[in-house]
């Protein structure tokens, strides 16, 4: 996940003015962080692997696809996806408790 990530990363530099791009470059990048934390469970407490990766993940994803939002000329629902994660976690530390 890392390698598409810095891929996407390189395609960015060349590319600075197409913003869709940065979009995805941060959203994977942040997959892959979450993705990180997610297969350290054996070595961090298994709340903290569970609460980070998660929302890394989800915010990796809203990230990348406001990039393809964006790339298809059309605004962004900022003001709704970013209040999706805390109140997703909530619900997931619910479930688990």
């Amino acid at each position: 996940m890392c390698l598409p990530s810095g891929n996407l990363y390189i395609f960015v530099a060349g590319a600075e003015t197409y913003l869709p791009a940065k979009r995805w470059a941060l959203g994977a990048f942040l997959r892959a962080v979450g993705l990180l934390f997610i297969s350290a469970r054996d070595t961090m407490p298994l709340w903290a692997s569970i609460v980070f990766g998660n929302s890394f993940l989800i915010i990796g994803d809203l990230c990348f696809n406001f990039g393809i939002v964006e790339a298809a000329e059309r605004k962004p629902p900022w003001r709704v996806g970013w209040h999706l994660p805390p109140q997703l976690q909530f619900q997931f530390i619910g479930f688990i408790s």
